[in-house]
């Protein structure tokens, strides 16, 4: 008797495995056309699109690292290579073109993020061979830096706002985790500069704020094929409580190094997710596929 209940559970709990992995899977698509993913351009004002047109031809293509566009449309911020290899901003207006950096000019620039109302740009930057860093918010108008926050041993990456402007999520590594790709700690910065620290292990990725401006997901880069990996998304409160985290079914024949690289926070319910698999910041990412997640 004692037998027969004890195979009757243990199918009972199969089952139950069976069906949560089924459910999992059911939450996780692939993302059949792989243009369907990529993230809107703000419509830039006429003379604003000429001058950044002008900028990247001085610049050099190869150089331009990154365009971010403000919400308005009337400002671009590009971030770009100089000639002995470190990263600057300069800032595409429609009457005029400048660099903008902190008073510091030694001061190497990092990750960069336009606040909601497009009136201030957030930057980060750290001292070459220093431990540490700093995030500084541009007011446009002003011309005028101020300093938001500082780590005294951390350096911040992938700096992102939520919808409402009261809230900055960051990640944040220490010298010994910082690598060749943006992962770290998931941290939240609120009004006066309080930080909450959300995550540990460094293993967060692609911070990326719910429509709502209530909610924030991020990745986690560990290898799908490693034994106990913490594969997936988690989904925090504004708060700093977790929501959920969802872990993805193994595609497959998957290469054992594929991992999370990229999450946007599509809809209300739905989150892309990019896996990739990493070989070194010299070689492209290898096996990427977009996957659709549906949180119910």
């Amino acid at each position: 008797m004692a037998r027969a209940l004890a195979i009757l559970l243990c199918g009972a709990l199969s089952l139950s495995a069976a069906a949560e992995v089924s459910a999992a899977a059911a939450r996780w698509t692939p993302i059949a056309d792989q243009g369907s993913f990529v993230e809107p351009f703000p419509r830039l004002d006429p003379a604003v699109a000429r001058a950044l047109a002008g900028l990247e031809s001085s610049l050099g293509n190869e150089n331009v690292a990154l365009r971010l566009a403000a919400p308005d449309g009337r400002k671009v911020a590009v971030y770009h290579r100089l000639p002995s290899s470190r990263f600057a901003v300069a800032l595409v207006m429609s009457n005029r073109t400048m660099p903008i950096k902190p008073v510091n000019t030694d001061l190497d620039v990092g990750g960069i993020a336009w606040r909601p109302d497009s009136a201030a740009l957030t930057l980060v930057t750290w001292q070459p061979g220093s431990p540490g860093s700093t995030v500084w918010q541009y007011d446009v108008d002003a011309g005028q830096f101020s300093r938001h926050v500082r780590f005294d041993r951390q350096i911040a990456y992938a700096p992102v706002w939520n919808k409402l402007g009261d809230t900055l999520a960051m990640l944040v590594s220490d010298e010994a985790h910082t690598g060749d790709r943006h992962h770290g700690n998931l941290v939240l910065i609120g009004q006066g500069g309080v930080v909450t620290q959300l995550t540990k292990e460094f293993a967060a990725v692609s911070p990326s704020w719910a429509p709502s401006g209530r909610q924030i997901a991020v990745g986690n880069e560990s290898p799908i094929g490693r034994p106990n990996s913490r594969s997936g998304v988690t989904v925090y409160s504004i708060e700093g409580s977790k929501v959920r985290h969802e872990s993805p079914p193994r595609p497959p024949q998957a290469d054992d190094d594929l991992q999370i690289d990229r999450v946007i926070w599509q809809a209300d319910e739905t989150i892309l997710v990019r896996f990739s698999v990493f070989r070194g910041s010299d070689t492209p990412p290898g096996a990427v596929q977009w996957y659709r997640l549906v949180l119910q």
